[in-house]
C-alpha cells in the first residue's frame, strides 16, 4: 500500500515479482514505514526530495558514463554534439519498456502508475508496434530469400545442369 504518494493519493500498487523478492529479504520486525526512505543528512529526520534523490541518480549515470542519448546543442568548444547520461528517468523508461513486452498495456498502466491509458500507449505500445514491424520485415525479407533460392534450385536451367551432372 502506497500512503500518500503519486497525486497525494492512498492507492494499492502491483509490484514485480523481483521486487516482491527484494521486499521479503527485509526481516519481518523491520518491514515498517516507508520502503525507500532516503535522509537528506543524518542530523535531520527530513526525507530527500524527489528532485535531490534524480540529482543524485544522474550524477551517478554519469561517473558511471552511461550514455542514453545526445543533446541538441553542441558543444562550442569541441564542435561535438553533447551526450545526455542515464537519469532516473531513463530507468522508469527502460522498465516500462521492458515489462510493456510482457503484459498488456492496461497492466502496464498500472505498473507505470500513469493516470491515462493515453500515456502508456504514446510512450511504449508505439515503441512495441515499431519492433514488431521490423520483426515482420526482417522475416519477410529472410523468407523471400528462402524461396527465392529454392526457386532457382528447381528452375529448368538448373534442373538440366543437375540431369547433364547424373
Amino acid at each position: 500500500r502506497a500512503e500518500a504518494e503519486k497525486g497525494n493519493k492512498d492507492r494499492l500498487l502491483p509490484i514485480t515479482p523481483e521486487f516482491a523478492e527484494f521486499l521479503e529479504e527485509v526481516p519481518e520486525e523491520e518491514r515498517t514505514g516507508p520502503v525507500f526512505n532516503p535522509r537528506a543528512n543524518k542530523q535531520y529526520r527530513d526525507r530527500m526530495l524527489p528532485s535531490s534523490v534524480s540529482k543524485i541518480v544522474a550524477d551517478i549515470g554519469e561517473k558511471a558514463n552511461v550514455v542514453v542519448g545526445e543533446k541538441g546543442n553542441i558543444d562550442k568548444e569541441t564542435g561535438e554534439r553533447k551526450v545526455r547520461f542515464a537519469s532516473a528517468h531513463d530507468l522508469r523508461r527502460s522498465f516500462g519498456f521492458r515489462w510493456s513486452r510482457r503484459v498488456r498495456e492496461f497492466e502496464l498502466k498500472e505498473l507505470m502508475r500513469h493516470e491515462s491509458i493515453a500515456t502508456t500507449q504514446e510512450f511504449y505500445v508505439e515503441e512495441n508496434a515499431q519492433d514488431t514491424a521490423r520483426s515482420i520485415w526482417a522475416a519477410c525479407q529472410a523468407d523471400s530469400r528462402s524461396t527465392s533460392r529454392s526457386t532457382r534450385k528447381n528452375s529448368p536451367k538448373n534442373k538440366k545442369e543437375s540431369e547433364h551432372k547424373a
